[in-house]
């Protein structure tokens, strides 16, 4: 009776191209969060685990086929110690948080896996001996054996830090996207990912990290924080493969000497947002690129992460660099199909002529400041 009832159920009706859906709609990301609060529950969310328990069908499908269920996982190591101080309840917790993390990664293998790690202290993060400033973080040590199979990384500085550390080698790594986010100053060492053949995407929502050893020749995409000028031109003189590039550039106080190419030629750029502290610099820009596939341009003008914008207003001395813009782009052959301009004061005529001269740019967008007032479209 009990096999009858569950053969001719809804559930078990569901066209299999339906419930791929479903398993691709609920188990889209996976969160697994070491946090505990004070009343002894943490903040894990799970689906990938909850289709498991809907029915025999669902389970087999699951087991079966784990790319259906096996898509990102976030795991969260905020650790708020005072919880369990208060709960008592950090032994069975860290149990748990190892269970569910060495099942999930031991019922998705081979399948590729999408992981982000968050918070996270150097000091309370696991260390290769098993030692560790908090004994639960030594539950994390086990996706050191699957990090071959992580296709995209999100992390924190720290948690990058300790994967630089103690990560093994290994072959034929699948990491195609990395994403560091957090804040530093001092930045740390990505050596890490200079083996990584696949590696297209390097994205740092960070200002003033300086990656190292990174495979720049093989990179596509390469977006950026706020970084010193001679640091970020160091760097893109070695990424003749950018298709994206999204930069921001500030000039440091510094009596060092600062590199200055003859050139920063791109040729597969297609689009390039710029940001600048200074906007007598532009010029100088225009004057190095060579990008004849370019079909998208922002550049914009404002102050370092954290200051208060300013608008070229404050700078009447500065006018849009008309002829090494023209000159950039005569000299590219390229082809703008937008052309975004923010914070930077042109006239009517201007904007017009960006219109107008050939190459011709297809839609041309302004925001700034003119004479006190606010203008754009």
């Amino acid at each position: 009776m009990n096999e009858t009832r569950t053969t001719n159920s809804p559930i078990a009706r569901i066209p299999n191209g339906l419930l791929c859906k479903i398993f691709a709609y609920a188990c889209a990301r996976n969160e697994l969060a070491f946090t505990l609060y004070a009343y002894g529950d943490s903040a894990s969310y799970f689906p990938a685990f909850c289709i498991n328990q809907v029915c025999q069908r669902w389970r087999n499908i699951a087991r079966a086929d784990p790319k259906l269920w096996a898509g990102e996982i976030n795991v969260d190591l905020t650790v708020i110690e005072r919880a369990y101080a208060q709960t008592g309840a950090s032994r069975r917790f860290v149990r748990r948080f190892r269970k569910i993390l060495s099942l999930y990664l031991h019922l998705s293998n081979p399948e590729l896996l999408a992981l982000t790690i968050t918070g996270g202290d150097v000091g309370l993060l696991p260390r290769p001996n098993g030692g560790s400033g908090n004994e639960g973080l030594s539950a994390f040590t086990e996706i050191l054996d699957h990090l071959h199979r992580v296709r995209l990384l999100s992390v924190s500085i720290p948690a990058l830090r300790w994967i630089e550390s103690n990560a093994p080698p290994m072959q034929d790594p699948a990491l195609e996207s990395v994403k560091i986010m957090g804040s530093s100053r001092t930045g740390c060492s990505t050596r890490f990912f200079s083996q990584m053949p696949r590696l297209r995407t390097w994205k740092q929502v960070v200002d003033d990290f300086i990656p190292t050893h990174l495979p720049y020749a093989q990179l596509t995409k390469f977006v950026t924080g706020w970084i010193e000028w001679d640091t970020a031109l160091r760097a893109l003189v070695q990424c003749p493969a950018l298709k994206r590039l999204d930069v921001s550039l500030y000039t440091a106080d510094s009596n060092t000497q600062v590199f200055y190419p003859s050139t920063l030629s791109f040729p597969q750029l297609t689009s390039f947002r710029l940001s600048i502290d200074d906007p007598t610099d532009f010029a100088y820009i225009f004057g190095l690129l060579e990008t004849p596939r370019l079909s998208k341009l922002k550049v914009s003008w404002e102050m370092v992460s954290g200051m208060d914008a300013v608008r070229t207003d404050d700078w009447p001395e500065w006018h849009w660099p008309h002829q090494e813009f023209y000159a950039f782009l005569a000299r590219s052959k390229c082809r703008l199909s937008t052309l975004r301009v923010v914070d930077l004061c042109l006239s009517s005529k201007d904007r017009k002529a960006h219109q107008e001269a050939p190459p011709r740019a297809g839609a041309v967008h302004c925001r700034g400041t003119r004479q006190g007032r606010q203008y754009g479209r």
